[in-house]
């Protein structure tokens, strides 16, 4: 069974979110969340992360939205409506995995009413190079094919927004080594253009090996040396 560790902790970062709300008076009320997890997942850890990232969604819409909508507030917040909903602007890389699962219909129906919702992605490579910047040697040709149509129809359903909300980085994808570190990038460039980050992780498992800059583990490090604040999403074996 999925675990969130913990709800208190939860709870405690939406305090935080909050908090910094109140003291952006005129901001948009939009919040940036990334998405960060293990590219390898079985059918039951994408049905576990689906749904507990549904239920993680759901609790900071509900509860900043109160928050948001409350009359006070909205008379504070001077650029905003009592009505309006707050938006979610979910941010991951879209690699294989954990970071698509925010693409999802579940997701977006599970939020429908709850708040608006804004897709956007950072690509380590441009787009004209993300098909031989992510071919994974390990898959077949056939998986390859597909996870690349996959990846163009994320693109294609954020480049269809009001704003597209599309980074393409000029990673290199010469070598295993130049697309890891332009994965690292990807990385940093994702933390910096976020507000909280929800990370998945598999239990028990470490998500960095010591011979790879990015992974998991590096966003979430990274994103704690930025001081944002961290969700964490723990997956069964």
């Amino acid at each position: 069974m999925t675990e969130i560790t913990a709800e208190n902790r939860l709870q405690a970062e939406i305090l935080g979110l909050k908090e910094a709300m109140a003291n952006r008076p005129k901001a948009p009320r939009i919040l940036r969340i990334g998405i960060a997890g293990p590219r390898t997942l079985n059918e039951q850890q994408l049905r576990s992360g689906l749904l507990a990232l549904c239920n993680v969604l759901l609790t900071i819409s509900t509860e900043l939205g109160l928050f948001i909508q409350n009359k006070q507030t909205a008379q504070k917040h001077n650029d905003i409506k009592q009505s309006q909903l707050l938006t979610l602007r979910l941010t991951s890389s879209l690699a294989i995995g954990a970071d698509r699962l925010v693409m999802t219909s579940e997701v977006s129906s599970c939020l429908h009413g709850k708040a608006k919702l804004e897709y956007a992605a950072v690509l380590p490579f441009l787009l004209q190079d993300c098909k031989k910047g992510m071919y994974e040697t390990s898959r077949s040709k056939i998986e390859n094919e597909t996870d690349w149509l996959a990846l163009s129809t994320f693109i294609e359903q954020i480049k269809r927004q009001a704003e597209s909300n599309l980074i393409e980085l000029e990673g290199d994808t010469t070598s295993a080594d130049t697309r890891d570190k332009a994965h690292f990038k990807c990385a940093k460039m994702l933390v910096k253009n976020i507000d909280v980050l929800i990370v998945l992780t598999k239990e028990g498992k470490s998500q960095l090996t010591s011979h790879h800059l990015a992974g998991t583990k590096t966003t979430q490090r990274l994103a704690q040396q930025s001081g944002r604040p961290i969700i964490q999403i723990v997956l069964p074996l």
